[in-house]
């Protein structure tokens, strides 16, 4: 694609902190782009090994390069610091270990501007450095448009579908982060997802794997978040999106479905971990409570139930025969 200063500036913002062994691809799969009109924001999160020279030596070598480097916060810090410093009419993520397809920038732009849309959206590889690795994620015709009411219903009712609950595969009008940022959570993709969702009037998603997650890294947080940390945070999401939704009566049962998985997956890390302090423990209790209130809702088809029953309260059996 030809650099041509018309086309809008779109902000790609990379958290970083000890990734050496990743970053130099990371960067060069932007480097690569189709789409030339771009800012690469690195923000180096006080990493120790040799990820800020690396860093620093393609800054040198390419002016559309921003090279911040501050004291070790987290991931989400990082990242709205890159918000403050973004100049783009757009807005994309990405890993510090993980890559674009050459197309990554060039489809999802023209995705916005040919259906007015305030998000773009893509599949995602999963890829151990050397081979693909198979996924479940949903699949769908070409192209899929979705209104604003549309969009929070088909992500509550699935987090499998197009609509899963990341930062890195969609591309944002800038205006959808105004009073909005990460929060200090090591769950921010879920915590934020569904804001930018609610404030947009049209997404477009395209049935092209055009982002590359690494799932090699042992450092990432994904890999490294502990149990404690997962269910408090589910418990806080899950509280939210009530507060925020739950008097939503045309997303209802929408909004059952999407917290019964949530509730699903905090008993499987509960019944998981013995070690577990009871304040913790004692959650689930209330879960069950909810799950019992709610199994009865129309949504929830008569495999969901079983499949919900056997996987809450019989584990072992739904292990052996799933």
């Amino acid at each position: 694609m030809e650099n041509r200063t018309d086309y809008p500036l779109i902000s790609i913002i990379v958290p970083i902190y000890n990734a050496q062994k990743y970053i130099q691809n990371c960067i060069q799969s932007v480097l690569n782009q189709e789409y030339k009109n771009f800012e690469l924001i690195l923000i180096d999160d006080g990493s120790k090994d040799n990820s800020y020279n690396i860093c620093k030596k393609n800054k040198d070598s390419d002016n559309r390069i921003i090279l911040i480097h501050k004291n070790n916060e987290g991931r989400s810090v990082a990242r709205n610091v890159g918000l403050k410093h973004a100049k783009g009419a757009y807005i994309a993520f990405l890993d510090a270990d993980d890559s674009y397809d050459k197309q990554y920038l060039s489809k999802l732009v023209n995705l916005i501007s040919d259906n007015n849309a305030d998000i773009s959206c893509c599949r995602y590889t999963r890829t151990d450095g050397n081979d693909l690795l198979t996924d479940n994620q949903k699949p769908f015709c070409n192209i899929q448009i979705y209104n604003n009411f549309e969009i929070l219903k088909e992500y509550f009712h699935n987090v499998k579908s197009d609509i899963y609950p990341n930062i890195w595969t969609r591309l944002y009008k800038k205006e959808l982060f105004e009073n909005i940022q990460f929060e200090n959570s090591e769950f921010e993709d879920l915590l934020i997802i569904h804001k930018l969702l609610a404030k947009a009037n049209r997404m477009v998603c395209v049935d092209d794997r055009l982002y590359n997650y690494n799932t090699t890294n042992n450092n990432s947080v994904t890999n490294n978040i502990n149990n404690i940390a997962r269910i408090t945070e589910r418990i806080k999401y899950i509280n939210e999106i009530q507060e925020q939704y739950g008097k939503t009566i045309e997303r209802k049962n929408e909004l059952i479905f999407h917290i019964m998985q949530q509730n699903m997956s905090i008993c499987n890390d509960i019944k998981n971990d013995k070690n577990l302090p009871n304040e913790i423990k004692k959650n689930k209790k209330s879960i069950h409570h909810w799950i019992n209130r709610n199994l009865s809702n129309e949504i929830f088809s008569f495999k969901d139930k079983c499949k919900i029953v056997l996987k809450v309260y019989f584990k072992k059996i739904y292990s052996f025969i799933k």
